[in-house]
């Protein structure tokens, strides 16, 4: 027989939702940043219809025994220059950020008269430009959303962890000594 860590499991699969929930909190939660000329301005980091917080996942992988943290479909392409920033240097692709400003309601603006232009493709094919650019010029700051929420979760862990897998280690100990003594020597 394997060795069966079923409490332990349970308690991580607990621990997991937690921590997913936690971020999905985080994400809606203002921070205060600071843009590239250095003035301070607030904003939550999941603006566009929640799509990020819906496509939060988390994977045990009970043959290794490790927890990923991660997310599916679109924001599985960037949750992971959110959650840890991008560097300057080299701009993101045109493509993805297209996408995203298609999603987004943003509403441009002539900048000489202050109308409101109509959103067709060039319109926001310029505008994944220009932020692409600006990406590729001073790069994003890190949000750390999961890493917080891991974290936060994990110091409350600790004493439910530690006694569910101790249960599990008593089992299986009593499995195996209940194994030898049916087992006879000759």
């Amino acid at each position: 027989m394997e060795q069966e860590f079923d409490n332990t499991y349970k308690e991580l699969e607990i621990f997991s939702d937690n921590v997913v929930n936690k971020a999905k909190q985080l994400l809606a939660v203002k921070r205060t940043r600071k843009n590239s000329r250095g003035k301070s301005y607030t904003t939550k980091i999941n603006t566009s219809e929640g799509t990020l917080s819906k496509s939060l996942i988390w994977d045990l992988d009970r043959n290794r025994g490790g927890v990923k943290f991660g997310a599916f479909g679109a924001a599985a392409n960037y949750i992971e220059y959110l959650e840890d920033g991008r560097r300057a240097g080299k701009q993101p692709p045109m493509s993805d950020i297209l996408k995203w400003v298609r999603i987004k309601p943003l509403k441009p603006r002539d900048l000489k008269t202050g109308k409101f232009l109509t959103a067709n493709l060039k319109t926001l094919t310029n505008i994944a430009y220009l932020i692409a650019r600006k990406i590729g010029k001073f790069g994003t700051p890190a949000s750390n959303f999961y890493a917080e929420a891991f974290i936060e979760e994990y110091n409350k862990l600790d004493a439910t962890l530690q006694s569910e897998w101790i249960k599990d280690i008593e089992f299986n100990v009593d499995y195996t000594m209940k194994k030898l003594d049916n087992i006879k020597l000759s």
